[in-house]
């Protein structure tokens, strides 16, 4: 795999039971896709503060295995303590269809260190199943960009779940709240933790 670590990427991995797998892979009831636009740094309007999410099914090749994924793209609502939404996070999470005990498999959470960086450079630069091709060792000429299966996946390992924080990729703030007051390291922390605790429940 190119080096991709100059990046400095961060990726969180954490070992869930079934609940949050569940989650990954089944989509919400409204299955559209979200159409939040991204780096939008003012307030959501209100009808834009809904979960959606769409799901398909794909098949990789990694190592002497075929694999095959469901990947779900979708949106978690995120609420204050008064029940209030205060942003609307987007995901990508590729699921292994295979598995038969969900609580014998890991998932990974993987976000871009910041804030201010979207998952992109991990999801399409490193572990998710498909990638860009870069080229090695000088620049990659500009778009438009290459996309292959991704043969160094982490999928056979792990299912992943790709988080852009608020203010990044497709994820804004909602209701009263505002990106801006997302953009702090604690901020940071405590929407990412949110997120994933919501995802598992």
């Amino acid at each position: 795999m190119k080096k991709l670590w100059s990046l400095g990427a961060m990726a969180a991995l954490l070992v869930f039971g079934h609940a949050v797998r569940s989650a990954a892979q089944e989509p919400a009831k409204d299955a559209k896709s979200a159409d939040a636009k991204a780096g939008d740094t003012a307030k959501a309007p209100e009808g834009m503060a809904k979960e959606e999410s769409s799901v398909t099914d794909h098949t990789i090749r990694i190592g002497d295995q075929t694999i095959g994924y469901k990947a779900t793209a979708s949106t978690t609502l995120l609420k204050d303590d008064k029940g209030e939404p205060t942003a609307l996070i987007y995901s990508t999470a590729y699921t292994r269809s295979d598995v038969k005990d969900f609580s014998q498999r890991p998932i990974a959470f993987l976000y871009n260190g910041g804030p201010g960086s979207a998952s992109i450079w991990l999801h399409m630069g490193a572990f998710g199943p498909r990638r860009i091709v870069t080229e090695n060792a000088s620049s990659t000429p500009p778009a438009p960009y290459k996309l292959v299966d991704n043969t160094e996946s982490l999928l056979d390992k792990t299912d992943m779940v790709f988080i852009d924080p608020v203010g990044t990729g497709f994820s804004h703030a909602a209701g009263k709240a505002q990106d801006k007051d997302f953009w702090g390291v604690d901020q940071d922390v405590k929407s990412l933790a949110q997120f994933i605790t919501t995802a598992s429940s």
